[in-house]
Protein backbone atom coordinates (compact mmCIF):
# COMPACT_ATOMS: atom_id res chain seq x y z
CA UNK A 1 0.00 0.00 0.00
CA UNK A 2 2.76 2.43 0.86
CA UNK A 3 3.73 5.72 2.36
CA UNK A 4 1.38 8.03 0.48
CA UNK A 5 -1.60 5.73 1.08
CA UNK A 6 -0.76 5.59 4.81
CA UNK A 7 -0.38 9.35 5.07
CA UNK A 8 -3.60 9.99 3.19
CA UNK A 9 -5.59 7.44 5.16
CA UNK A 10 -4.24 8.73 8.47
CA UNK A 11 -5.21 12.30 7.59
CA UNK A 12 -8.64 11.25 6.36
CA UNK A 13 -9.38 9.23 9.48
CA UNK A 14 -8.49 12.15 11.74
CA UNK A 15 -10.46 14.58 9.56
CA UNK A 16 -13.60 12.44 9.89
CA UNK A 17 -12.89 11.90 13.60
CA UNK A 18 -12.56 15.67 14.05
CA UNK A 19 -16.21 16.09 13.04
CA UNK A 20 -17.79 12.90 14.39
CA UNK A 21 -15.96 12.49 17.69
CA UNK A 22 -18.14 12.09 20.77
CA UNK A 23 -15.92 14.77 22.33
CA UNK A 24 -17.17 17.29 19.77
CA UNK A 25 -15.54 19.18 16.91
CA UNK A 26 -11.74 19.22 17.13
CA UNK A 27 -11.45 22.88 16.10
CA UNK A 28 -7.92 24.27 16.01
CA UNK A 29 -6.55 20.89 17.08
CA UNK A 30 -7.74 19.18 13.87
CA UNK A 31 -4.76 20.09 11.62
CA UNK A 32 -2.35 18.87 14.29
CA UNK A 33 -4.24 15.58 14.63
CA UNK A 34 -4.30 15.14 10.86
CA UNK A 35 -0.58 15.85 10.58
CA UNK A 36 0.20 13.50 13.46
CA UNK A 37 -1.82 10.64 12.01
CA UNK A 38 -0.33 11.26 8.55
CA UNK A 39 3.08 10.85 10.19
CA UNK A 40 1.91 7.55 11.69
CA UNK A 41 0.79 6.44 8.22
CA UNK A 42 4.16 7.40 6.73
CA UNK A 43 5.95 5.44 9.47
CA UNK A 44 3.80 2.38 8.81
CA UNK A 45 4.36 2.67 5.07
CA UNK A 46 8.12 2.96 5.49
CA UNK A 47 8.18 0.02 7.88
CA UNK A 48 6.19 -2.13 5.47
CA UNK A 49 8.43 -1.10 2.57
CA UNK A 50 11.57 -1.99 4.54
CA UNK A 51 10.39 -5.53 5.23
CA UNK A 52 11.90 -8.15 2.93
CA UNK A 53 10.83 -11.09 5.06
CA UNK A 54 7.68 -12.21 6.81
CA UNK A 55 6.79 -11.04 10.27
CA UNK A 56 8.34 -13.28 12.91
CA UNK A 57 9.11 -13.19 16.62
CA UNK A 58 11.83 -10.54 16.12
CA UNK A 59 9.17 -8.28 14.61
CA UNK A 60 7.48 -7.96 18.02
CA UNK A 61 10.33 -5.76 19.29
CA UNK A 62 10.47 -3.74 16.05
CA UNK A 63 6.76 -2.99 16.09
CA UNK A 64 6.81 -2.15 19.80
CA UNK A 65 9.56 0.43 19.20
CA UNK A 66 7.76 1.73 16.12
CA UNK A 67 4.48 2.01 18.04
CA UNK A 68 6.19 3.87 20.88
CA UNK A 69 8.03 6.36 18.65
CA UNK A 70 5.03 7.09 16.42
CA UNK A 71 2.73 7.48 19.41
CA UNK A 72 5.16 9.88 21.08
CA UNK A 73 5.43 11.91 17.85
CA UNK A 74 1.63 12.04 17.51
CA UNK A 75 1.19 13.07 21.13
CA UNK A 76 3.80 15.83 20.97
CA UNK A 77 2.19 17.25 17.80
CA UNK A 78 -1.32 17.16 19.22
CA UNK A 79 -0.16 18.59 22.55
CA UNK A 80 1.44 21.46 20.63
CA UNK A 81 -1.92 21.93 18.92
CA UNK A 82 -3.45 22.64 22.32
CA UNK A 83 -1.04 25.58 22.67
CA UNK A 84 -2.53 27.42 19.67
CA UNK A 85 -5.71 28.64 21.43
CA UNK A 86 -3.62 29.76 24.39
CA UNK A 87 -1.24 31.70 22.15
CA UNK A 88 -4.18 33.26 20.28
CA UNK A 89 -5.63 34.31 23.66
CA UNK A 90 -2.43 36.22 24.42
CA UNK A 91 -0.38 33.78 26.47
CA UNK A 92 3.35 33.99 25.69
CA UNK A 93 4.49 31.33 23.19
CA UNK A 94 7.05 29.65 25.43
CA UNK A 95 4.68 29.50 28.40
CA UNK A 96 1.87 28.07 26.27
CA UNK A 97 4.10 25.36 24.78
CA UNK A 98 5.65 24.35 28.11
CA UNK A 99 2.28 24.29 29.88
CA UNK A 100 0.64 21.99 27.31
CA UNK A 101 3.63 19.65 27.21
CA UNK A 102 3.73 19.40 31.00
CA UNK A 103 -0.05 19.04 31.28
CA UNK A 104 -0.10 16.35 28.59
CA UNK A 105 2.88 14.38 29.93
CA UNK A 106 0.97 11.83 32.01
CA UNK A 107 -1.73 11.06 29.40
CA UNK A 108 1.02 10.83 26.77
CA UNK A 109 3.01 8.43 28.93
CA UNK A 110 -0.04 6.20 29.35
CA UNK A 111 -0.70 6.40 25.60
CA UNK A 112 2.91 5.53 24.67
CA UNK A 113 3.16 2.63 27.14
CA UNK A 114 -0.18 1.13 26.11
CA UNK A 115 0.58 1.43 22.38
CA UNK A 116 4.03 -0.06 22.90
CA UNK A 117 2.49 -3.09 24.58
CA UNK A 118 -0.31 -3.33 22.02
CA UNK A 119 1.92 -3.06 18.94
CA UNK A 120 4.49 -5.41 20.44
CA UNK A 121 1.91 -8.07 21.26
CA UNK A 122 -0.80 -7.73 18.61
CA UNK A 123 0.73 -6.45 15.36
CA UNK A 124 2.51 -9.64 14.27
CA UNK A 125 -0.34 -12.09 14.90
CA UNK A 126 -2.92 -9.70 13.41
CA UNK A 127 -0.81 -9.06 10.30
CA UNK A 128 -0.08 -12.75 9.80
CA UNK A 129 -3.79 -13.56 10.13
CA UNK A 130 -4.77 -10.89 7.57
CA UNK A 131 -2.06 -12.09 5.18
CA UNK A 132 -3.34 -15.68 5.40
CA UNK A 133 -6.90 -14.51 4.90
CA UNK A 134 -6.05 -12.36 1.86
CA UNK A 135 -3.64 -14.71 0.16
CA UNK A 136 -0.11 -14.50 1.44
CA UNK A 137 2.67 -12.18 2.50
CA UNK A 138 2.92 -10.31 -0.79
CA UNK A 139 -0.58 -8.82 -0.46
CA UNK A 140 0.91 -5.57 0.91
CA UNK A 141 3.64 -5.27 -1.72
CA UNK A 142 3.16 -3.28 -4.90
CA UNK A 143 2.88 -5.41 -7.99
CA UNK A 144 5.54 -4.04 -10.35
CA UNK A 145 4.77 -6.52 -13.15
CA UNK A 146 1.99 -4.26 -14.48
CA UNK A 147 4.12 -1.11 -14.66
Amino acid sequence: MGVSFGAGLGSLVMFVNGFLSPSGFAGLLLPFQMLGMALVGVGGGLYGRSRSRSYDSASHFETAVLGASLTLSFDVLTNLGWAVPQILAGQPFFLAVVSVLVTGAVPSLVHVVSNTAFFGAAFVPATNAVQKLLGGGQIWKKDSSHM
